[in-house]
């Protein structure tokens, strides 16, 4: 139908490169008009006989609304410009990616006896690998925008990809890699939910093992990183606090035993134990 658009997701695991390609191809062979999409280990294909164009303030209005912003909003994409930077590329990226693909069809049915292959292969990072690459801006299909909306398309745009290879990372179980890579989507985009999340689950780990192993300087420096995460968090002043108490930085442990009170005004522990260090 005219101005009718088709949708359809390609996951990302259990597809070798070869079959997800090969879907990918077959997809442009019947639309025209071809983008790829991704989010966290799931790809979209959005397919029309028309070109993209997206009217900013339109897809800005539509995502105000109830129903759509609270379904997003599960998946960290009701921020516009967040959803936009899922974008990979276009018909022609898609088909520099597939190269040689072959293309499925019903007279070749290959995935059929390809695809049951790959059933609990881990093949995410082979395909994030490729696709990582070949993404481009989605601004040449923008219309209908104000100027100054782009500084922020651009940093969510450079912390996607960031976001992209931690999840590479994730997927090789490189956990080094992973951190180093969410910390820079918070550098770029302090407000990114998901890497917020991430970093402060890694964070509180890593200071409550080097407390066990009472290397409290290691620890002091997670807690520190934790509070630059989570500063309204009385609980991990606390803690900070202890470790400074028992390496005797007494001023910086009455700081931070200050700091959870100030959050938490009844907070027994913090009280207690900023007694102990006057």
């Amino acid at each position: 139908k005219p101005g009718g658009v088709m949708c359809q997701w390609v996951p990302l695991y259990q597809l070798t490169n070869q079959d997800y390609f090969m879907i990918l191809k077959t997809f442009t062979k019947v639309f025209p008009h071809s983008s790829l999409w991704v989010t966290g280990y799931d790809s979209f294909l959005i397919g029309s006989n028309a070109p993209l164009n997206i009217d900013y303030q339109a897809w800005e209005k539509k995502l105000s609304y109830f129903s759509v912003k609270s379904d997003l909003e599960k998946i960290n994409l009701s921020d516009i410009n967040e959803l936009l930077s899922c974008y990979i590329t276009d018909r022609e990226g898609i088909l520099s990616l597939a190269g040689d693909a072959l293309v499925n069809s019903d007279n070749y049915p290959y995935l059929e006896y390809t695809a049951p292959k790959s059933l609990h292969k881990l093949t995410i990072a082979e395909n994030l690998a490729k696709i990582i690459p070949a993404r481009t801006e989605i601004t040449p299909y923008l219309t209908n925008f104000k100027p100054e909306i782009l500084a922020d398309y651009q940093r969510h745009y450079q912390a996607k990809y960031f976001d992209l290879n931690a999840e590479y990372f994730y997927a090789l179980k490189q956990k080094t890699n992973e951190i180093k890579a969410y910390e820079k989507v918070i550098e770029i985009l302090p407000e990114n939910p998901n890497a917020r999340a991430i970093l402060i689950g890694h964070y509180s780990e890593r200071a409550s093992y080097f407390i066990n192993q009472k290397n409290y300087s290691n620890a002091i420096r997670y807690y520190e990183k934790l509070i630059s995460l989570e500063p309204g968090n009385a609980e991990s002043f606390l803690n900070l606090g202890t470790a400074y108490f028992i390496r005797e930085s007494l001023d910086k442990a009455i700081t931070s035993f200050n700091n959870a009170i100030r959050i938490r005004p009844e907070y027994g522990n913090a009280i207690f134990n900023l007694g102990l260090a006057y």
